[in-house]
C-alpha cells in the first residue's frame, strides 16, 4: 500500500502477462457473454483436470474463431486455383464447422476426464493399501493416511495429500474431506474410502 502507483503497476501487468492468451479471452468472454451462452459446464470435469473455467471458455472461443476462419480459407484457395464456389458453401460451411468446434472443448475435457478418473482410481487402491500398511503398523487414521499420501508423487497422491493437509486447518476430519472431494471431482471410490476411514 505504502509504494508508488508506478511499481504497483509494474507488479499487475505481470500477474497479467502470467496467464495465457486463452485463459485472458476466456475471462473476457464470462464478463461480456451471457451464461447461456455457454451451456452445461462440465465442472466436476473440469475440477478433476484443474483446469479453470476461464481456459474452458477460451478454448471454446479459440476453436470456434478457427472453425469459422477455416471456410474462407480454403474458398480464396480454391479461388487462387481458378475454381469458384457459390457464396452460400462457404457460408453454411463456415457456419457449420464454427459450431461444431464449439463444442469439441467439451468432448476432449470429458474424454481427459474419464482418463484421469481411472488413473485416479488405479491410484486410490495403491493408497488404500498403503493407508492399511500404515493402520496394521498403529498409526491412527489422520497419520495413517497422511503418511500414505506423502509416499507417492504422482498428481493423485499429491491432489490428496493437499487435501488432508488442508483439513488440519479447516476443522474437517480427513474423511469428510475425502468424501467432499469425491463429489468435487465425481470419483465415488473416495466416498468408500471415507465410510472405510
Amino acid at each position: 500500500r505504502l509504494s508508488p502507483p508506478r511499481t504497483r503497476r509494474g507488479a499487475d501487468s505481470t500477474a497479467a502477462t502470467g496467464q495465457d492468451v486463452t485463459a485472458r479471452v476466456g475471462l473476457w468472454a464470462m464478463r461480456v457473454l451471457p451464461a447461456r451462452t455457454w451451456g452445461r459446464t462440465p465442472a466436476a470435469e473440469l475440477a478433476i483436470l484443474r483446469k479453470p473455467v476461464s481456459r474452458f471458455y477460451g478454448e471454446k472461443l479459440t476453436y470456434a474463431a478457427v472453425g469459422l476462419a477455416i471456410a474462407p480459407v480454403l474458398t480464396m484457395l480454391f479461388t487462387l486455383a481458378g475454381a469458384s464456389l457459390p457464396f452460400a458453401v462457404p457460408l453454411v460451411a463456415s457456419v457449420g464447422l464454427c459450431a461444431v468446434m464449439f463444442f469439441l472443448p467439451d468432448y476432449n475435457v470429458r474424454d481427459d476426464a474419464r482418463k484421469a478418473r481411472a488413473e485416479f482410481t488405479r491410484a486410490l487402491t495403491a493408497y488404500i493399501d498403503l493407508v492399511a500398511l500404515e493402520r496394521n503398523n498403529g498409526s491412527g487414521p489422520r497419520q495413517a493416511m497422511e503418511a500414505a499420501a506423502a509416499v507417492g508423487d504422482s498428481w493423485v497422491f499429491t491432489r490428496l495429500s493437499q487435501e488432508l493437509a488442508r483439513t488440519r486447518w479447516s476443522g474437517l476430519t480427513p474423511w469428510e474431506a475425502l468424501r467432499a472431494l469425491g463429489d468435487e471431482l465425481g470419483v465415488a471410490e473416495l466416498d468408500d474410502l471415507a465410510d472405510i476411514m
